[in-house]
């Protein structure tokens, strides 16, 4: 849901061993140093620089050394072999497509990273989550327009939390203080990615009243409370879709399933060693869209009611992915349609 605010059409991502920049197409000096200095040009096209490490967590292994969040994530030091737990819709999907794409997070206030997670152990909260029939309804659903309304709505938040970024930048270039407590850099850097709380803290963070940034503070805060009641509309038109699928799951064979990959690494790792994870007490660790492929998974674990019923091999997937199809279907035939 992310996207480029600087302007320009196109960014060139550029990688040189395990990193990745992606910069401004118009950049060319900047971009003839950095491959003086070793790093290759990959990709010349990308829209966002978002997309642009995408592409380079995809297609090479590579990250974007710098990468914050409110969790604030290190690169992955080792290899580890990593479990995500997912729908069987899900399940579908990555054997389909041959990747793990992940639903983001949409409709979660809490969590706006846009990776895929995994953890590196088997525990009840992470089997939950392929088992989590609200999340399931999310992605059943999200061809609806309360779906295309919510997207619209962050696409303006970031446009404004954008917007806030850049005044603060150019406030402290005019040489306006900010109070010593407060790392201006790094809270405008996290109000980009759409930080409330960095939002907050720099618009009361000047010495001197800033007016433009509490305008924007307040048009930030305007947008928070349509995504809210948007929010809630979703909530309503999934109540009985959750009814349907309930009914559903009692004649499927297992009702979610536990990826399992060889040893990676090309992701962020969460912890509370050193920030705070999604998972609580347990470190996970994020990956960009389509960086992990099928060939990265051996193994995939079939679960109903908390407990592992079978394991099927990677070569076995293309089977089970026809198994799984065929009684979904069959679920789909035997309930009503939904309608909103």
């Amino acid at each position: 849901m992310t996207r480029s605010n600087d302007g320009n059409a196109f960014h060139i991502v550029l990688t040189r061993g395990r990193w990745a920049k992606v910069l401004p197409e118009d950049r060319f000096d900047d971009v003839a140093t950095l491959q003086k200095e070793g790093w290759e040009v990959v990709w010349d096209s990308a829209r966002s620089p978002e997309e642009g490490f995408r592409h380079a967590a995809a297609n090479a292994h590579c990250l974007q050394e710098d990468y914050d969040d409110d969790h604030h994530p290190k690169p992955m030091q080792e290899e580890r072999v990593l479990y995500r737990s997912v729908s069987l819709p899900e399940l579908v999907d990555v054997i389909s497509r041959g990747a793990v794409s992940g639903a983001g997070n949409r409709f979660n206030e809490f969590d706006s990273r846009p990776f895929a997670f995994f953890c590196d152990r088997v525990t009840d909260r992470l089997m939950f989550q392929g088992e989590d029939i609200e999340r399931q309804a999310m992605t059943a659903l999200s061809g609806e327009q309360v779906f295309v309304e919510f997207e619209h709505a962050c696409r303006q938040a970031l446009d404004v939390s954008s917007a806030f970024a850049d005044e603060c930048e150019r406030l402290r270039e005019a040489g306006l203080r900010t109070r010593a407590h407060l790392d201006a850099a790094r809270e405008i850097k996290l109000a980009r990615s759409g930080s409330d709380l960095a939002m907050s803290r720099l618009a009361n963070g000047f010495y001197s009243r800033q007016p433009g940034l509490e305008r924007l503070k307040d048009k930030a805060d305007g947008i928070e409370a349509q995504i809210s009641e948007l929010r809630l509309r979703y909530q309503a038109m999934a109540a009985a879709w959750l009814d349907e699928e309930r009914l559903a799951r009692e004649r499927h064979p297992f009702t979610s399933a536990i990826i399992e990959t060889r040893p990676i690494s090309h992701g962020f790792h969460y912890s509370l060693a050193f920030g705070s994870s999604g998972m609580g007490d347990d470190d996970e660790f994020g990956f960009h869209r389509d960086s992990v492929r099928l060939d990265d998974v051996v193994r995939v674990h079939c679960v109903a009611g908390g407990r592992v019923l079978r394991t099927v091999k990677a070569a076995g997937l293309d089977d089970l992915k026809e198994e799984v199809g065929d009684f979904l279907e069959a679920a789909r035939r035997a309930e009503p349609a939904f309608s909103a």
